[in-house]
């Protein structure tokens, strides 16, 4: 840690990552961007989802069971649902556009959830009971911020996040967040840490441009989308060190980078 706020704090120059670091393959690094910006969005989607539905249908709050987003990152739409675990219905519906509620809906009698909608609502429901029976806690005083990530096909597992939420404006909990694969028969895998413990971190003033924020990676070769997901939480650059490599999480035009600063070759990489 020390070795990198060193490394920050003479200004290094970031340069684009190769494609191949050592033995490391680097589209992982498009992943994660692509899946950290989709949950930040999703995040954004479900607070300002449920703003709205206190708001606009109040009398309907002991009917939600819970919610499921799909859509774009830029224009995703939230399905608030029943608490019908056999046949689960819709309850309230918002659609967003860049992370502002454009429209919203609420549901009757004749609407009805698609099939895909359904198997994500199931996950959802299956991941949380794997995440208990693991007895898996969230890091900060507060429940887990759920996200179900569509499947690219009907064949391709859903992957369900449970994020530790941000409870204060200056911290940000790198810690206890975990994603469970939901398979296509609805078996739930084991929960996949992305720390090996709680990682509440506030800014560090003057240790970089724009105040970055520094951690130190073990569970990877390279970040995750948990480090695009609260670099845009954030709203700072965050460095990241992962054995040999000081990476750099930022997004200096709107749109999420992460970039390799520094190798150290007289470390092991990952």
């Amino acid at each position: 840690m020390r070795i990198a706020l060193a490394l920050i704090a003479i200004g290094l120059a970031t340069t684009p990552a190769a494609a191949q670091v050592g033995n490391i393959d680097l589209s992982a690094l498009d992943r994660a961007v692509d899946r950290g910006t989709l949950l930040y969005h999703y995040d954004q989607a479900a607070w300002h989802g449920t703003d709205v539905l206190k708001l606009q249908a109040r009398d309907k709050l002991a009917s939600v069971g819970g919610w499921i987003i799909d859509g774009p990152p830029q224009h995703p739409e939230i399905v608030f649902f029943d608490h019908d675990e056999a046949d689960p219905h819709a309850v309230f519906i918002a659609d967003l556009k860049d992370d502002v509620v454009a429209s919203t809906h609420l549901a009757t009698v004749g609407d009805t959830l698609s099939p895909a909608r359904k198997r994500m609502i199931a996950a959802r429901r299956a991941a949380g009971k794997a995440m208990a029976a693991a007895n898996i806690s969230p890091c900060t005083n507060a429940p887990f911020n759920t996200i179900v990530v569509p499947p690219d096909s009907a064949r391709d597992p859903i992957t369900v996040y449970f994020l530790s939420a941000q409870t204060d404006w200056q911290t940000i909990p790198f810690g206890g967040h975990y994603a469970v694969e939901v398979d296509r028969n609805g078996v739930a895998s084991t929960p996949r840490p992305f720390t090996k413990s709680c990682l509440n971190r506030a800014p560090e003033p003057g240790k970089g441009p724009a105040e970055a924020m520094v951690v130190t990676h073990l569970l990877d070769p390279v970040p995750t989308e948990i480090h695009v997901f609260s670099m845009y939480a954030a709203r700072k650059p965050i460095y990241v060190q992962t054995g040999a490599n000081l990476w750099l999480v930022d997004a200096p035009k709107g749109r999420a980078l992460i970039r390799l600063v520094k190798r150290d070759p007289d470390k092991p990489n990952g």
